[in-house]
């Protein structure tokens, strides 16, 4: 497998500068390096199983360890060291499928690998009425009477066209009596029915606010009314 799968993981260095002195140890160490510093590899350890420098050093090629890796590394090209992709074929479907499992792809859950990581979403089992957003509001904003209030009727807008009818909304802000910590900073929604309720939770879930991702989830219409309090 590691000889059907070499053009796939063999890449072509070209624009090399004759005479710099340039070696097969010098070329692994560098282009390992700058995968390793832009976090282009895919396991620990050296991606990079061979290198060869031409004599006169005008070209060069770097063979690495999967495919993957192989694949990021043409990101690399103007980062000093000039790719070209001459002799890089794409790997078949029937290929794909013998490698898999053996680490020579280099792709999520391969040998070696870790796994993508797995999203959580809300537990939709539990469904109210009331959805939470966490992580929505910046500490600035949430300190901010008018940036608050302008969140909370952007929200209401676009959960009621989006979602349904909403009863109401509440942001728990720093200052407000019977506000915990743990409540401090989330939104809470509450809409008239518990579909309409799933619909939003889902579709917020992990929406980007700035720079932040949002979370939802439920909560007890009891506990939210005494948020209201």
């Amino acid at each position: 497998l590691m000889q059907q799968t070499k053009k796939q993981r063999k890449l072509h260095i070209g624009n090399l500068q004759p005479g710099s002195g340039l070696t097969g140890p010098i070329l692994k160490t560098f282009v390992a390096g700058v995968m390793q510093q832009l976090a282009l590899t895919v396991k620990p350890g050296d991606p990079i199983s061979e290198t060869f420098v031409a004599e006169g050093g005008k070209y060069a090629f770097v063979e690495f360890r999967t495919v993957q890796e192989a694949t990021n590394a043409l990101s690399l090209t103007g980062v000093e060291l000039y790719g070209r992709t001459d002799d890089y074929v794409p790997l078949t479907a029937e290929t794909i499928s013998k490698c898999e499992g053996t680490g020579i792809l280099g792709t999520p859950g391969d040998l070696g690998v870790d796994p993508p990581p797995k999203i959580a979403g809300p537990d939709l089992t539990q469904a109210t009425t009331v959805v939470v957003i966490k992580n929505m509001l910046s500490e600035a904003e949430l300190g901010d009477d008018q940036e608050c209030k302008e969140i909370a009727e952007d929200t209401v807008e676009k959960c009621e066209a989006e979602f349904g009818k909403v009863k109401s909304i509440v942001i728990t802000r720093p200052g407000k009596e019977g506000v915990t910590p743990s409540l401090l900073g989330k939104v809470f929604v509450e809409f008239e029915e518990v579909e309409a309720a799933k619909k939003a939770a889902t579709g917020l879930n992990l929406l980007k606010f700035d720079d932040r991702v949002v979370e939802t989830g439920f909560e007890m219409v009891m506990a939210y009314n005494a948020t209201m309090l």
